[in-house]
């Protein structure tokens, strides 16, 4: 029988207070790795989709979790070598989510009840100026649309002053506009997540091509996105 010099454990599995001892580089990573898993999973409970097509990011949650286990069972020395499987996991996971979604939020590290973020990934077609403070998206028809806060919906349906089909999300003092959309699959008082997705693009409305009118109001007043949207 092989006998084990408990002074050289390289190559074996080590327990965990063993593999506590890892880098604070790697406990960053994890934690990092958990906050996404953790923001993911509560929009999968508010009943968000990953995309307009319904993906549910519940199977990438159990990949996820798989390959946090497997780090720690397997000979990798520390949970820290399953870490580059995961990030390619997340990477997938930001992709389904779009622009916008979960990676979106997290990177811009900001409060998801203010507005941050596009609400699509697509190039301005339209800046803000006095005659029209909002920013247009030149996006395909029926691309998703992504809330840029948490929020309620406040409305939800067809507006005659040229906004086409619209979607509002309000949160205290703010309220974010979506216009021209083609689908409105959220509801009037309806909790959304920021990232989830509240409509589809496209070109209802006072519009010459399919295109994301995305506007913030502050207590009632509209205000120039640019900063809180492209910044």
């Amino acid at each position: 029988m092989t006998k084990i010099d408990p002074s050289n454990l390289s190559g074996y599995w080590q327990p965990p207070a063993t593999q506590a001892k890892a880098s604070a580089q790697d406990s960053q990573a994890f934690q990092k790795v958990l906050t996404n898993m953790m923001v993911a999973s509560s929009l999968t409970q508010n009943g968000d989709s990953a995309s307009g097509a319904g993906i549910s990011i519940a199977p990438m949650m159990m990949m996820l979790m798989e390959q946090l286990m497997a780090g720690q069972v397997n000979g990798a020395g520390t949970a820290a070598g399953a870490l580059p499987n995961v990030a390619s996991a997340l990477n997938s996971l930001s992709g389904l989510m779009g622009n916008g979604g979960v990676g979106n939020a997290l990177s811009n590290g900001g409060d998801p009840a203010l507005p941050h973020g596009q609400p699509v990934n697509g190039p301005v077609t339209q800046n803000s100026h006095p005659g029209h403070v909002a920013i247009d998206f030149g996006v395909p028809l029926g691309t998703p649309v992504h809330a840029t806060m948490s929020g309620k919906v406040i409305y939800s349906g067809w507006n005659d002053q040229g906004y086409g089909n619209l979607v509002i999300v309000e949160n205290g003092a703010y309220r974010t506009y979506y216009a021209h959309l083609s689908e409105l699959p959220a509801q009037v008082g309806q909790d959304v997540a920021a990232g989830g997705v509240i409509g589809l693009s496209g070109s209802t409305g006072n519009s010459t091509g399919p295109h994301v009118h995305y506007e913030i109001r502050q207590n009632g007043e509209q205000i120039d996105p640019t900063a809180m949207t492209l910044g």
